[in-house]
């Protein structure tokens, strides 16, 4: 129970600790740009988060569980998963580099759009060095790694702000930043795990990405589902200052869904291990694990509920005022979004990951289906209920998934 505490904290403190610095950037950017402004920065965000699909490739739960596993083997499985990674984190900027010329992005939304994609790649590839740390349950470590890298690609973009910079130099100096915390990333790995080689161990390589690719089918989907509000905002040509209003209230909706994140990244090794080793063991957790998670999401959906403008003004300017009935109406949502993630991490650990690529396009579709009939009626509230919707209907699939394999 203390070693289970002790790791908590430790996650508490590396993914609270990039939350909170990510968060207070964004608050700050936001105030000091205004929402249109930051509605821009928010639509090119969305774009560049497409990036995500091809860097992820869905193996970062995989690669915690094997290399929890399997121990003896975490050198040559981080080699050949680092072969992996920088291939996939570079393809995936020149495939939006494509898209930006594609969809004839003007010459300044192409360069916000590129810039946030070297931020988004190395964001995602702190999660995957954070996995294999997390294998190892290195969590001090991880929460070192995490905190370092997202410190270096905000400061630098921070120090453009209290300068008053212009956008277009904000994402130049946080994407350099990121580029400068990839480095100090390999340099805690080569620390941890004695080496940082990379190597192509092809029967490893094969295993891995067929192991991961319902996964990978999971997070495209996943990917364009947290992204298509935003761009389908855009493509019924809501405002600028309406899309930043709409974005204002995910972010806080995006910060409280790091709990639940937090909770299954402590357990999800020992659940690996108890699948295995302990089948009735690893019932009773599971059951004790929903069910706290279900009272307590409830608790904090609650809060952010009746506080909603309480929050808005206390986080952003009197002109995003109209954010807190957005936040309001997404505020139900966090309850399924929780014990969802929960649910997909206890059918990986159950080897049952296969299943989760039906459940994230059907999801996805349905997000979209309901947002082009919701959101035409309703306005930019629309949005808010296709996402409440569609996330009961994929927490029902994923009850229903978990009850026949588990």
């Amino acid at each position: 129970m203390k070693e289970s505490i002790h790791k908590f904290s430790q996650k508490v403190i590396g993914e609270g600790g990039v939350r909170g610095l990510a968060t207070l950037f964004v608050l700050f950017l936001a105030r000091r740009v205004g929402a249109e402004r930051f509605g821009e920065y928010s639509t090119a965000l969305a774009y560049a988060a497409l990036c995500i699909v091809f860097v992820d490739l869905g193996t970062n739960s995989i690669l915690t569980r094997e290399i929890a596993r399997h121990p003896e083997k975490r050198g040559s499985m981080a080699k050949s998963s680092h072969f992996l990674k920088l291939g996939a984190a570079i393809g995936s900027w020149f495939i939006l580099w494509a898209v930006t010329y594609a969809l004839k992005f003007d010459p300044e939304q192409r360069y916000l759009t590129l810039c946030l994609g070297i931020v988004v790649i190395g964001q995602t590839l702190t999660e995957y060095f954070s996995a294999l740390l997390s294998g190892i349950e290195e969590m001090g470590w991880e929460a070192i790694l995490k905190i370092l890298n997202r410190l270096l690609a905000i400061s630098l973009g921070f120090w453009a702000l209290v300068r008053h910079q212009s956008l277009h130099d904000i994402v130049t100096q946080m994407a350099i930043g990121s580029l400068i915390g990839y480095a100090a990333s390999i340099c805690i790995l080569k620390y941890r795990f004695t080496t940082f080689g990379i190597g192509a161990d092809k029967s490893f390589l094969k295993s891995l990405l067929w192991s991961c690719l319902p996964l990978f089918g999971s997070v495209v989907f996943w990917i364009l589902y947290d992204s298509q509000d935003i761009l389908l905002l855009n493509y019924f040509h809501f405002a600028q200052r309406d899309i930043g209003l709409f974005s204002a209230a995910m972010k806080v909706i995006d910060v409280t869904r790091v709990y639940p994140v937090l909770m299954m990244g402590v357990f999800f090794p020992t659940l690996s291990k108890l699948h295995l080793s302990d089948p009735p063991g690893f019932q009773r957790k599971r059951r004790r694990v929903l069910l706290f998670m279900l009272g307590s999401l409830a608790v904090v959906s609650s809060i952010v509920y009746a506080t909603a403008p309480w929050i808005i003004r206390l986080l952003y300017r009197t002109d995003y005022s109209d954010a807190a009935s957005i936040l309001r109406l997404l505020a139900p949502a966090l309850v399924f979004m929780g014990l969802n993630h929960a649910q997909m991490q206890l059918l990986i650990a159950v080897n049952r990951e296969r299943t989760l690529f039906l459940g994230a396009f059907t999801v996805c579709l349905i997000n979209l289906g309901m947002a082009f009939v919701l959101v035409p009626r309703y306005g930019m509230p629309g949005t808010c209920y296709a996402l409440i919707a569609s996330e009961i209907l994929y927490f029902v699939f994923l009850r229903k998934t978990l009850t026949t394999y588990a």
